[in-house]
């Protein structure tokens, strides 16, 4: 949703209907990057009145005019029913536009020549105009009846249309509310935005999770979903019921320890619960014989002792295992072998309720384990999550429109930054580099807390220089150093801020999906020119 300045602006003070609806529209259309000031007043050598300021950091300021006539042009002039309008709406509209950017570049002396002075004009009643648009009006100018219907589409056609300006920093954006609306108590905070942002996507995930809890009613459960939609959210509150509502012994697994992390982290406190990466956890139940690590594994020593010597000394020692549960639930199940599903359920105590819950993505799935979604004749139910309710707006929508990621709500929060910088091999470390050093008070986006930023390359060899080079940690070291892991192992993760990290355009799209999927408010990504073709940052040649 926009935001109203202030806050507490009660739209039932605007006297004209048209103008009142179109206020409404830009506050339940548009994302909360957008500021909506109604009825702004100021003075230039004259009093001025605009009907809609709309103020973005990023997109500078938009002028908008809401005209109710049925509209049409005739040799270049704008007709109502009542004939030729006066003032001409695009006249009056530029003639405001102008006054107030003159306004603000005298408050802020060079800022306001680096933005474009942007003018529009609404026209509720009005579903298309019959007539020759003038020379100096564009399409996009218009926001007619359809157009309100889709307001954020509209308002994007008609920024990206225009020359981009510099991004407002957080003191120009305060001295813009200060101006435009003196009386208002409203501050810009970017801090704020990200707890906002949270909050707000807690609340789409709660509502959509909630009613696929009760599933648990069933004794084999798989749910699909894109990344982002609450596929661990869900799998958390089963474990929760089977807990407290049932006192069952619950078992809840996955493949990489970095999720199992968050899951402990969310379930600490529980009795009667166990949780960890399948292939550690499984090493420590009750009658599998003991098998030792070897410390200071090569990464192809770490990869046969992992892929080989330990699925093949659980496959052995299997039927040795006493311990049972009344519930199993597996999170990223699409990580999972049918073998490994099936010796799972064979732990499963024959006196309890036999629950086997799974919460799956197969786009996802980059182990090629042979996981299939099981069938309904199978007994199984099956469901899905639809909504991603993890990543900001303009972030879901990348994954959504070029990696086949799972809708957003219609409208999310809006995403804090998103940027690419292309790099080559030599240059990647001093970008990298130079991201992680932005300062706050330079107009660039504001870096997430350290827990909250991740760096994703696709490479061990990559992730090795830049930790060495940038000082980054890995996930065990997430709480004193910025985490940097290829995306298989961040899988089922989430971080305020991403930094994709691809010089050489290894990653194909379902690593890009998984990498991009991680971030909620911010990605920067930093690769090749390639890279930044295939994500739709720079033209294709």
């Amino acid at each position: 949703m926009g935001l109203l300045v202030p806050t507490d602006f009660d739209l039932r003070t605007i006297e004209n209907g048209d103008e009142r609806e179109v206020v409404r529209r830009l506050v339940d259309g548009l994302t909360d990057g957008w500021l909506i000031f109604p009825n702004v007043t100021f003075r230039s050598h004259r009093a001025h009145e605009i009907d809609v300021v709309l103020v973005h950091e990023e997109q500078g300021v938009v002028h908008l005019e809401v005209k109710g006539h049925r509209v049409y042009v005739q040799a270049g002039e704008w007709f109502g029913i009542q004939g030729k309008m006066k003032p001409q709406p695009f006249s009056q509209a530029k003639t405001n536009a102008y006054a107030l950017r003159d306004e603000l570049k005298k408050r802020w002396p060079g800022v306001f020549d680096h933005f474009p002075v942007r003018y529009a004009v609404a026209f509720p009643n009005t579903t298309e105009v019959r007539g020759d648009l003038p020379p100096d009006i564009k399409r996009s100018q218009l926001f007619l009846a359809p157009n309100l219907e889709d307001i954020q589409h509209a308002i994007e056609m008609f920024v990206a249309e225009s020359r981009p300006g510099a991004r407002f920093t957080v003191e120009q954006m305060n001295g813009i509310i200060e101006y435009l609306k003196p009386d208002a108590e409203f501050t810009w905070d970017p801090e704020a935005r990200i707890r906002m942002h949270h909050q707000r996507m807690e609340a789409l995930c709660a509502s959509q999770v909630r009613a696929l809890e009760r599933l648990d009613a069933n004794r084999r459960v798989v749910v699909t979903g894109g990344a982002g939609s609450g596929k661990t959210r869900l799998a958390l509150g089963w474990a929760r019921r089977a807990l407290i509502g049932r006192d069952e012994r619950v078992l809840v697994t996955c493949f990489n320890e970095p999720l199992a992390d968050q899951i402990k982290f969310h379930l600490d406190g529980y009795e009667n619960v166990v949780v960890g990466a399948f292939l550690s956890i499984a090493r420590t139940f009750e009658g599998m014989p003991h098998l030792d690590e070897p410390p200071d594994m090569s990464s192809e020593e770490a990869s046969t002792f992992w892929n080989e010597t330990v699925i093949g000394h659980l496959h052995l020692n299997w039927p040795k295992i006493t311990e049972k549960f009344g519930t199993i639930i597996i999170d990223e199940a699409q990580d999972f072998s049918p073998a490994w599903i099936a010796q799972l359920e064979s732990l499963l105590d024959e006196e309890g309720p036999r629950r086997l819950m799974m919460v799956a993505d197969s786009g996802q799935e980059i182990f090629s384990r042979g996981f299939r979604v099981p069938k309904t004749e199978d007994g199984w139910t099956l469901c899905e999550l639809v909504n991603n309710c993890r990543n900001s707006h303009q972030i879901a929508r990348l994954l959504r429109t070029l990696l086949g990621g799972a809708p957003s709500p219609e409208i999310g929060p809006e995403t804090i930054g998103m940027s690419f910088d292309e790099v080559t091999t030599e240059s990647v470390v001093s970008v990298v580099k130079s991201i992680l050093d932005r300062q706050p008070d330079d107009g660039s986006e504001l870096l997430a807390p350290l827990g909250s930023t991740a760096v994703i390359v696709p490479s061990v060899k990559l992730r090795d220089t830049l930790r060495h080079e940038l000082g980054l940690g890995s996930w065990d070291e997430r709480d004193s150093k910025i985490v940097c892991e290829t995306e298989r192992r961040l899988k089922g993760t989430e971080f305020d801020t991403v930094i994709l990290v691809d010089p050489e355009f290894r990653m194909d799209d379902r690593a890009l999906y998984i990498g991009i999927s991680r971030a909620i408010n911010q990605l920067f990504v930093v690769g090749s020119h390639e890279l930044g073709e295939r994500l739709r940052f720079v033209n294709q040649r």
